[in-house]
């Protein structure tokens, strides 16, 4: 119940003693069958980079008595996406410390993104401490990123591959859901290909960032990411840890895990069919550990 009122509470009522499923009607979701008690699962899922970071989470802090970490303000990707990347990073570990100080548990952890990296560090499989001093020491405005665009087209896969179709240092870089695939690629071959996709009556979106984050554009940009995962001991997680690159776990051995945390940076984001994935493993219910867009997806 959002914001519940007594009216809310009495209509919550009926719907329980009525047994039937309530879907969202005055802000009110019920369902008569647990996903957990008949035996599904539970997975945290971690939001990476969005159109905008605006966390909202001062009356969290003031009934945990936990004080956010810092760059937890809200920031525009636009302007500053190393120091967004920080901030969302700290931001989902602290809602994640928050949900096990209520005793919730899942069974695996997975990420969208850059979240992906959210999950290994609350996994155990990244050291939160090497994170947290690699974070403090950067220089945000030293930090520089290819002038590669990112589209987000309200389409499936196919459609967008058509639209990009002959068109150079283009291609898909997430794969959300159904109805949401975004590219990643130069300003030419982006403007062309949403001119076409608006032709075709699909909308289409420039997000307010560059990277080349999942995309072979950015290997020319992977030399820090080189040495920071080979110098970085990746270890077992003590949850397993699902990966949107491939759409299954990471594998058991550290080359397997290092080189994975590398193709994650240049290839796409196979959201939609992770959640696929773990839904035919038996998971139900999905928690979005942060702020984002992963529960529209």
């Amino acid at each position: 119940i959002i914001a519940p009122d007594a009216k809310k509470l009495a209509t919550a009522r009926k719907a329980i003693v009525s047994g039937k499923p309530w879907q969202g009607r005055q802000q009110i979701w019920f369902s008569p069958a647990g996903l957990l008690a008949e035996g599904g699962k539970l997975a945290f899922v971690f939001p990476g980079v969005d159109s905008s970071f605006e966390p909202q989470a001062a009356d969290l802090a003031a009934y945990f008595g936990a004080p956010l970490p810092p760059h937890c303000e809200a920031l525009d990707p636009s302007v500053s996406l190393s120091r967004m990347v920080v901030g969302l990073l700290g931001f989902n570990r602290y809602l994640y410390d928050r949900l096990g100080e209520l005793g919730i548990r899942a069974s695996a952890y997975a990420g969208h993104s850059v979240g992906e990296w959210s999950a290994m560090l609350c996994a155990g499989m990244m050291d939160q401490g090497l994170s947290d001093r690699t974070n403090a020491a950067l220089d945000f405005d030293a930090v520089k990123f290819p002038d590669l665009q990112f589209l987000a087209a309200s389409c499936d896969q196919g459609k967008l591959e058509a639209a990009m179709a002959g068109l150079p240092r283009i291609g898909i870089s997430h794969d959300n859901c159904p109805h949401q695939v975004i590219a990643c690629g130069s300003r030419e071959s982006v403007a062309a290909t949403a001119e076409r996709l608006r032709e075709a009556g699909v909308f289409a979106k420039v997000l307010p960032f560059v990277s080349g984050f999942h995309s072979p554009l950015f290997a020319e940009h992977m030399d820090w990411y080189r040495q920071f995962f080979g110098a970085a001991q990746l270890l077992e997680p003590r949850v397993p840890v699902w990966s949107a690159t491939i759409a299954a776990p990471f594998p058991p051995e550290m080359a397997g895990k290092r080189q994975l945390a590398l193709d994650h940076l240049l290839q796409p984001v196979r959201f939609r069919e992770l959640t696929e994935r773990l839904y035919e493993q038996g998971y139900r219910v999905f928690i979005e550990v942060g702020t984002g867009s992963l529960t529209g997806f």
